[in-house]
């Protein structure tokens, strides 16, 4: 009863709100949460190492990565006090992906084990596949897609099953898996199926989400004008909570649609957008080149144009190319039509002679 109740019903609304979609608030009841808990000097180790991952869930959302840290960092400190497996693990994975954006790759793998290592000790099915999400998001992150796709073909998704947060999170997983695969009918037909039960719901933060990854795949099909409605409709979303790692997760297939956007009339947006443009060039893309190139003052090629270009100049011809990065010949002359119009070339010959002038060979 008391403090101990008022605590608990504080977290429980903040984790809620979280779900809306609402980061601020969400926020500011976890941090009131703390608050209580010092005021009234009770000892409730557990809630205070629950409290401190979902801050660290927060601040990785807007990117904030120092604060993130912290709080993963003192709710690995008070776990070990309490010997509490669960948050252990998951400060552990959140640590996991910061360090990955941050460029140590091998201390990222190494907590990632460490994560995967207590989940395992648990033998419960559900921490498992918890865990391992964060595990493919982390594999997704190292371009390492064969690891993605077994976890993939393992979980054997049903769009029709029965809704639950395991199941909304794993659709998402798998239509940022499908858009690294290139396989942008399938993350299309995945997100359409999603988004209104998540709306159903009052589950706003996964219609973001899905607007990202149904944006992007239909980018990539040709559908502008579905694509960059969708996009806006994420960023302004986005904007008053700011979430900016959702986007960033997805940097190498949505960065220059944000560019796009970049223009709007809204000041505001615009300001956001350019920070969104930044996050995706700071994170790791989903495939063997890892940077945008600039082209000139006003684009870049993506990371995956950058790899065609460069096996353009290596001699493949478009079949070796799909076959290479596996991918189907449509979206192989998809790349190079967008190739040639960003570096202002007509043939193969002229997007070699520009690509050694910009040293991309």
């Amino acid at each position: 009863g008391g403090p101990n109740l008022a605590y608990e019903v504080m977290t429980l609304e903040a984790k809620v709100v979280r779900l809306q979609g609402r980061l601020c608030q969400s926020e500011k009841m976890l941090k009131d949460a703390l608050e209580l808990s010092r005021r009234d000097r009770f000892t409730l180790q557990a809630g205070i190492v629950d409290t401190s991952i979902r801050l660290a869930q927060i601040h990785y959302y807007r990117y904030e990565l120092d604060a993130a840290m912290d709080s993963a960092s003192k709710c690995i400190a008070y776990a070990k006090s309490v010997s509490d497996n669960l948050a252990l693990r998951q400060g552990y994975g959140i640590q996991a992906l910061i360090y990955e954006i941050k460029g140590d790759a091998k201390l990222a793998s190494h907590l990632m084990e460490k994560a995967m290592s207590l989940a395992g000790r648990t033998h419960s099915a559900i921490r498992i596949a918890a865990a391992e999400v964060v595990a493919i998001e982390l594999a997704l992150m190292q371009r390492n897609l064969r690891i993605a796709v077994d976890w993939a073909h393992r979980r054997k998704l049903n769009p029709n099953e029965p809704f639950s947060h395991a199941f909304e999170r794993d659709c998402l997983l798998l239509g940022r898996i499908h858009l690294a695969q290139d396989k942008f009918q399938q993350a299309t037909d995945l997100m359409r199926s999603l988004r209104p039960r998540s709306e159903k719901r009052g589950r706003f933060e996964s219609v973001m989400k899905a607007n990202i990854i149904q944006s992007a795949a239909a980018y990539h099909l040709g559908g502008k004008d579905e694509a960059l409605p969708l996009m806006e409709k994420a960023v302004v979303f986005a904007i008053p909570e700011g979430y900016i790692q959702p986007f960033a997760e997805n940097a190498f297939c949505i960065e220059e649609m944000l560019g796009s956007l970049r223009n709007s009339r809204h000041g505001a947006q615009r300001a956001f957008v350019r920070k969104l443009i930044e996050a995706c060039r700071m994170g790791s893309g989903t495939c063997d080149a890892s940077k945008s190139v600039p082209v000139n003052d006003f684009e870049s090629l993506t990371p995956r144009e950058a790899l065609v270009l460069k096996l353009i100049a290596n001699g493949l011809t478009n079949p070796e190319i799909a076959d290479y990065t596996d991918v189907s010949m449509s979206t192989v002359k998809f790349h190079i039509n967008n190739i040639y119009g960003k570096l202002g070339v007509k043939s193969r010959m002229q997007a070699i002679r520009r690509a050694e002038e910009l040293n991309i060979c």
